[in-house]
């Protein structure tokens, strides 16, 4: 369980983020909210990226008190990736493996589900939009997490893959018990990833609904 409290969250002295308490039960939920109201800074926050005051944990695991093996227990797909460009997509995903505490074989089946095995030895550097969304959302089903954020994750990818994504969450959030965060501007399609509940951002907090 993700269980936040008195999260506070801002750039210079302009509030984004008030957060008193919020438990995140297991699930999968989406994430709804207005340009501008927080969303990102919400998952770079709890992920580890940027800072924030305030308490964040993961089944008893502090965020602050604990930072290495938090960050085993949470992985975050970005927006819009910005990725080192001078390795090779092969050499990040080895590195996620790595700190993550994965495995290569776990990590070759993901290439190929991806469909990403015929660029991946290429310099992130010459990848485009799409081939940089790939490899993210693969790089954050990396390890064991509990929980997984994806930031926009059906955008700038093809729609034909969409199906793939959806499954993939499916299947982890049944059969590894992992837990999905995700922000989206449509509601996610129910009939592919089953029952999820929806977090609202509004007001600078947060609301559980359904």
């Amino acid at each position: 369980m993700l269980v936040i409290k008195d999260f506070i969250k801002k750039y210079n002295e302009q509030l984004v983020l008030d957060i008193q308490e919020l438990s995140v039960a297991p699930g999968i939920y989406w994430v709804k909210g207005y340009n501008g109201a927080g969303k990102t800074s919400f998952f770079r926050s709890i992920s580890g990226i940027i800072p924030c005051k305030g308490s964040v944990e993961i089944d008893g695991v502090n965020l602050r008190r604990d930072a290495t093996a938090y960050r085993r227990l949470i992985n975050y797909a970005e927006a819009e990736p910005v990725l080192p460009a001078f390795l090779t997509g092969f050499e990040l995903i080895a590195f996620y493996v790595d700190s993550k505490g994965g495995d290569m074989k776990a990590a070759d089946e993901l290439i190929n589900y991806f469909g990403i095995k015929g660029f991946v030895q290429n310099p992130i550097g010459t990848y485009s939009s799409g081939m940089l969304k790939k490899l993210s959302v693969l790089l954050a089903f990396i390890g064991q997490p509990k929980i997984i954020l994806l930031d926009e994750p059906l955008i700038t990818i093809e729609d034909t893959f969409l199906p793939k994504i959806y499954a993939l969450v499916k299947q982890w959030h049944e059969e590894k018990k992992s837990t999905f965060l995700i922000s989206s501007h449509q509601p996610l399609d129910y009939e592919r990833i089953g029952h999820y509940k929806t977090l609202q951002l509004a007001d600078k907090t947060f609301t559980c609904i359904g």
